[in-house]
């Protein structure tokens, strides 16, 4: 949902129009929404000019548009421009309810109005959050750059354990590396530029299909399908993986442990070591293989059954 609320002296048209303008080469999902917004409302938006944008990650964008510098962002940065918007609500048409996000305009300097908007949730995320809860292994924190009342509602909705809300990119790094200084292991999963420097810090950086190529080049793994839900069939591949490993080292280890012993007691002869080093090896390197295999066979029964 996107709705916009001017100012008093401005309309909400040409509010929408210098916003989507300002937004127009951004690849954020909220930057998109605000263009599709415009793009329904019908509404004209002039590009800006080339070169003289800035934008600054997790805060928001400035850019000159028709002569004029438009400036689309938190209240925070708002303020650090000197803009206070804690007093906005006299200088709006109408009031802005607390618990949706809100992108603040400011024209020149002068605040011309705020955007509204309300990021809908995937409809898979409680169940993978209660999923991966489920075995009381994994604690889930919630990291957001939205305002304290939204980001509550969605973690109460959730059911994280705890939600964390005004995030800057750089804090949400920090909560990452304060995790895994007490020892934590890290899956951070994010899908926006804001995200990038938490899934670089992480001890498994998680992004899926759609996201922005910051987040993609930055992340370990990608979800193909774009769904929440294969993050269930990664964390169940990785817990495989591991047990195999582990399987495939007991596999090398103990036989070979076992014929040194009898060797340096001179029970075996050399030919006989040899034999159990080259074994143990060959046996992990099929154990390992197995799923392979299993794989292979369950395609070429699948085939005789369509034929």
């Amino acid at each position: 949902m996107v709705d916009v609320i001017p100012a008093r002296g401005w309309d909400a048209r040409q509010v929408l129009s210098l916003s989507a303008a300002a937004e127009l080469r951004q690849s954020h999902p909220v930057a998109e929404a605000v263009r599709r917004h415009a793009q329904a409302q019908g509404v004209e938006v002039p590009r800006p000019e080339a070169g003289l944008e800035e934008v600054v990650l997790g805060r928001g964008v400035c850019a000159q548009v028709n002569g004029r510098r438009v400036c689309v962002g938190s209240a925070r940065w708002m303020q650090q421009q000197g803009v206070d918007v804690t007093d906005a609500g006299a200088a709006l048409v109408r009031s802005v309810p607390r618990e949706v996000s809100t992108l603040w305009v400011t024209v020149d300097g002068a605040l011309a109005g705020c955007i509204r908007y309300v990021e809908t949730l995937r409809p898979e995320s409680a169940g993978v959050v209660h999923a991966l809860k489920e075995n009381g292994r994994r604690r889930i924190v919630l990291l957001s750059g939205d305002a304290p009342a939204r980001v509550a509602e969605v973690g109460s909705r959730l059911g994280v354990d705890e939600a964390i809300a005004e995030l800057l990119p750089e804090d949400k790094a920090t909560h990452v590396r304060a995790l895994r200084r007490q020892g934590r292991i890290v899956a951070m999963v994010g899908d926006g530029i804001n995200d990038a420097p938490a899934l670089a810090l992480a001890d498994v950086g998680i992004s899926l299909r759609g996201a922005t190529d910051v987040a993609l080049e930055t992340a370990d793994v990608v979800l193909l399908r774009g769904s929440l839900e294969d993050l269930l069939l990664a964390f169940d591949a990785g817990r495989d993986t591991l047990a195999r490993v582990h399987r495939g080292l007991g596999l090398v280890l103990v036989p070979n442990a076992v014929a040194m012993v009898l060797a340096a007691l001179g029970w075996l002869p050399p030919v006989a070591a040899a034999v159990v080093n080259n074994g143990s090896t060959v046996v992990a390197g099929f154990a390992a293989l197995a799923p392979l295999f299993r794989q292979a066979r369950e395609a070429r029964r699948e085939d005789a059954n369509t034929h």
